[in-house]
Formats: C-alpha cells, structure tokens, sequence
C-alpha cells in the first residue's frame, strides 16, 4: 500500500496526527504533509480538524472503505502466499467472550497447538457485540456466538451447544417443593440432563426467589430475562456480577438462585443443585463465525477442523 494511505488509515483509526506519526516511526510534520498533499490532489479535506478526536469527512469516509478494500486484499495474498510456502504454518486471531475462552477452548488450543506448534495464536477477549465488530474490521479470523443478531453479515458454521440450567443452594427450601427433579453436579458431568432423566421446571416455579445475573450484553442475561418474562414475570434481581464463577460461589453461599449453562458445570460444585428448564430457549447453538472474504487460511480452516473434531 502506498505510503500516505497507510498514514491516512492510521490517522483514522487513532484519530490523532501525533498518535499516528508516533505508531509509524515518522515525524508529525512529515505525517501531515503527506496527508495535505493527497487532500490537495482530490481537492477535499479528508479529516475535519476542529474535532477531537479528529473525525473523518464524507470524502475521508468513502477513501478510508477504498483503503480497507487494499488492505484486505493484500492480507488476503500475503495468507495465500504464505500457506503455499509452508501449509503448517500461519496465524490465526481467535476472538470469544470470557464462557467460551475459559470454559471452551483452553484444551482444544493446547491440542491444536501441540498438533501445529508453527501456528501463531492470538487470542482476545471481549463481548459478543464488540467481537462482532473487530471480526467486520477483519481485526479476527474467528468468533463465537449464539445470537443470530451477530450473525448476518458473516459466514458460520455450527460450533457447539450447550443448555441452560437453573443452579440453587442444596439447602434452599425450593428443593424440597420439587422434590426429584433437581440433579447433582455428577448427574450434569454424565449428561443426564440432555437425557430427560427427570422432568424439565417450568420457570415460575421460582418467581419471587433471589436471582443472581450477568452483566446486560451477556446472551446468558439476554436470554435469562427473556425466558423470565415469556413466563409472564421479571425475575427478581438480587445483584448483577460480570463474572459465572462469582455467581455460583454467591448460589453456594444461599446468597440466591441463578441461570448457568452445563458446560460451567464442574465437579466442586457440591454445594448446588440443578434444574433443567422447561423453556426452548434454554437450548443455545454457538457458531464459529467467519469474515465474508473469499479467501479462508489454511491455518484457520485447520483450526476449523480440530475444533469440530475434539469439542
């Protein structure tokens, strides 16, 4: 890419003349001839000045789609290039919320690598929302998600599942009311809850209970909230935490009941009992989500493929 391209990107993408000259080695005086001579040549400021941080013009705008365009192609031959030279190799940046990289891939990234140890790995952390924009930029190779609006401008394929289960004290005087139908932490270990080994709880067996949440933007809060109120009430929120392990250390101590998925479930749990909902929206399908690009890596498509074979 020519240079004063890279300089208009970077100036974008910071939203500083001294912020980009710093990140490109280049002095700012440098740096802003170089941008005033492409402005002169098409005769329109590309960057409105009085704004900070600076903000694109519309020219700016319709020049910085142009750039990414040149960007993405030349990513997308520097990978083809790459996996001709050596098909073992590569880089793959992973993206997935705090569920799927502490609870879904720490083993299978240990096994891929182990299988492929000249790929490099980049992984990052953030929301399902925030992912989804970073994989638009072509900032990821991959993603994960289960909510279909995060799902339309990118192509998928089917990861994994998991279900949603209501976890309670053992000593909370609701397990008696339902008598047989909770399950210990073994029982979920064993699956026996995907094999209707005892009968799913309507949802307002526990109105009026404390509910422990997630942060709104969590799916696991999005879709508590919504199997709540499809039932006809607003659970009662006792506290809001970011984290599921929290959660079920607050729902051991009686501090309240709240919503998990099975694949959280983990042997020291003992403290707790657990429900299966009686709700279709306690069933999730998580995708791995790919950018529209016509060019996938090798290193991502094997990534794929381990994946698939080891979840």
């Amino acid at each position: 890419m020519e240079t004063e391209m890279r300089y208009i990107y970077e100036v974008s993408r910071t939203g500083s003349f001294s912020k980009a000259a710093e990140n490109l080695y280049v002095s700012q005086p440098a740096l802003s001839k170089s941008i005033k001579k492409t402005e002169d040549a098409i005769g329109m400021p590309l960057f409105d000045r009085r704004a900070h941080p600076l903000q694109l013009t519309e020219a700016g705008q319709a020049y910085l789609k142009a750039i990414e365009k040149i960007l993405l192609a030349e990513k997308d031959l520097s990978d083809q290039i790459r996996d001709i030279r050596d098909l073992e190799k590569g880089q793959i940046s992973i993206g997935g919320s705090n569920y799927v990289n502490t609870s879904i891939l720490p083993d299978l990234l240990t096994s891929f690598q182990e299988r492929y140890p000249g790929v490099q790995i980049r992984l990052v952390e953030f929301s399902s929302a925030r992912l989804s924009q970073m994989l638009a930029k072509n900032e990821l190779d991959l993603t994960f998600s289960c909510n279909m609006e995060f799902m339309q401008d990118f192509k998928k394929q089917e990861a994994f599942r998991d279900r949603l289960l209501m976890a309670v004290p053992w000593n909370a005087p609701i397990n008696e009311t339902l008598g047989d139908r909770s399950y210990g932490v073994e029982e979920i270990i064993q699956g026996d809850h995907l094999r209707m080994k005892k009968p799913p709880v309507e949802i307002s067996a526990f109105r009026g209970l404390p509910f422990i949440a997630l942060d709104q933007g969590n799916n696991l809060y999005d879709r508590a909230l919504q199997i709540f109120r499809e039932a006809g009430f607003d659970p009662e929120i006792r506290i809001v935490l970011q984290q599921m392990t929290t959660a079920f250390k607050l729902a051991e101590s009686g501090f309240g009941i709240t919503m998990t998925c099975d694949r959280l479930v983990r042997a020291s749990y003992t403290d707790l009992r657990f429900y299966a909902i009686d709700s279709p929206l306690a069933d999730r399908i998580f995708y791995m989500l790919l950018p529209r690009r016509a060019y996938v890596p090798v290193a991502v498509q094997r990534f794929m493929e381990h994946f698939k074979s080891n979840i």
